[in-house]
């Protein structure tokens, strides 16, 4: 067994996506002797990140140093145990906001920290915007002072708002409906000005800046705690309770694998257009809430996991976004190179066996 599987083995699904990636995606094959810092490295996709670029050093000695900037030391000395004394991976702890500093060169910039709970958004909409925006201008004046190759920043299929629920898929330049009062939005608005501001630095500093817009993801390394809705499906079937709704479920909206989520942002960062928006979706995912409950009962097996509608009678104050039907196009990604591979329903048996296992540790 190869070493980094040794390592990595608490998280044996995780491992097999991660060692995949780097053995066999061509994105990768002429990264070496590069340093990347990843913000957020203890998230879901900003961890995949991290994993799959030391997957990439231990099969083909690519000497890559990676920064990950945490703000959790605990979390992050947990999660990256293994390869806490590797000379290629350097914590940093720290919040974005903080006064902290990168005294060596960098040549990439994976920006992945924000918030990401719902809930927060509505308790603290200020901290959200804040994050969002003050934080990314933060990286893009790193990015400028270190003259980095490129920078990615994780945005979210949020920004369109509430588009036309009759369109048959959602390009990058169709936006829709956003109410700039409502708390909610503070998450939807400050990811707008985000994304606004790294076209700014690019055509005003030319900060080589590009956009993931992701739709939402998920797969093995979810923590078994989340409280996005894929979480809360996941951990129903597998503590054999039912699944409740508080709305009727009709949002319709993609869904995306974390290891092609992965794939996707290098693809973006290596061959992506500066200051340019791409779309992270798997477009054969689209699909209600209320289907997605569906199909996971019917996929489980089991006759101890119903659907409950519990339906309450202010959405947002729960943090939960308007009804919505966006099917995201993915044509300006693929155009890159770039394909989905996995479908909901491998999504899910893999969530859900990561999850299981994660509740046994």
């Amino acid at each position: 067994m190869h070493k980094f599987l040794v390592n990595m083995k608490k998280n044996t699904m995780l491992e097999e996506d991660m060692t995949d990636l780097a053995a066999t995606s061509p994105i990768f094959k002429d990264l070496r002797n590069v340093t990347v810092l990843i913000t957020g490295a203890t998230g879901l996709l900003g961890s995949h990140c991290v994993f799959a670029l030391l997957a990439l050093n231990a099969l083909y000695n690519a000497n890559i140093r990676v920064l990950g900037l945490a703000r959790s030391r605990q979390k992050a000395e947990i999660l990256f145990a293994p390869f806490l004394q590797s000379e290629h991976l350097q914590l940093v702890y720290a919040d974005l906001l903080s006064d902290w500093r990168i005294d060596e060169k960098l040549d990439y910039i994976i920006h992945g920290a924000s918030a990401t709970d719902s809930s927060f958004f509505v308790e603290h909409p200020v901290e959200t915007i804040a994050l969002a925006v003050r934080g990314t201008e933060k990286m893009l004046k790193l990015a400028r002072d270190k003259q980095v190759r490129s920078m990615v920043y994780l945005s979210s299929l949020e920004v369109y708002g509430v588009t036309n629920p009759e369109a048959s898929s959602i390009t990058e330049a169709d936006y829709g409906y956003l109410d700039p009062t409502s708390v909610r939005s503070s998450y939807s608005e400050s990811k707008r000005m985000a994304e606004s501001l790294s076209a700014a630095y690019y055509h005003q500093y030319q900060v080589p800046a590009r956009i993931v817009r992701l739709s939402q993801t998920f797969g093995p390394g979810v923590a078994y705690e989340d409280n996005r809705v894929f979480a809360q499906f996941a951990r129903a079937v597998i503590e054999e309770k039912d699944i409740v709704l508080r709305t009727k479920g009709e949002t319709i909206r993609n869904y995306c694998y974390t290891k092609d989520a992965v794939e996707a942002i290098f693809y973006i960062l290596l061959k992506g257009q500066a200051g340019q928006a791409y779309n992270v979706a798997n477009k054969e995912t689209a699909i209600s809430i209320r289907e997605m409950a569906d199909l996971v009962i019917e996929q489980s097996g089991s006759s101890k996991t119903k659907l409950v509608f519990d339906l309450a009678e202010n959405i947002e104050k729960l943090g939960y976004n308007p009804t919505v039907k966006i099917r995201l196009n993915t044509d300006k990604l693929e155009s890159l190179g770039w394909q989905a591979k996995t479908d909901l329903t491998i999504m899910f048996q893999r969530l859900i066996q990561s999850m299981a296992a994660d509740k046994r540790d």
